[in-house]
């Protein structure tokens, strides 16, 4: 388990808040839900919840290591994946496909 945590941990790309939110709300479109401090977003498929996201502030400072590693768990993804999804390797198609294949 450790050895898995600190492989996912160094594939990390430090993104900024603004970058990771702009890109979940652009990308993957999530049901946005207001919160008192973070926004969650609500990822569907076919009517159902199948994740549940907190949605960064939109602060220009990058997020840690460990919300990131959160965030990706909750999309569902992997690191690689989920720096091209932040890079826009990877499309909106493409994720829903990638989610579709894991639940």
């Amino acid at each position: 388990m450790l050895i898995v945590l600190k492989k996912l941990m160094s594939k990390i790309i430090p993104f900024t808040e603004k970058e990771i939110r702009t890109k979940i709300k652009s990308k993957i479109g999530p049901e946005i839900k207001r919160g008192t401090k973070h926004d969650k977003g609500l990822i569907y498929l076919d009517e159902i919840v199948v994740a549940k996201v907190k949605i960064p502030n939109g602060h220009s400072t990058p997020l840690s290591r460990d919300n990131q590693r959160h965030l990706i768990q909750s999309l569902k993804l992997e690191a690689e994946e989920f720096n091209s999804l932040i890079k826009c390797p990877l499309s909106k198609k493409e994720y829903y496909q990638l989610l579709k294949e894991r639940v």
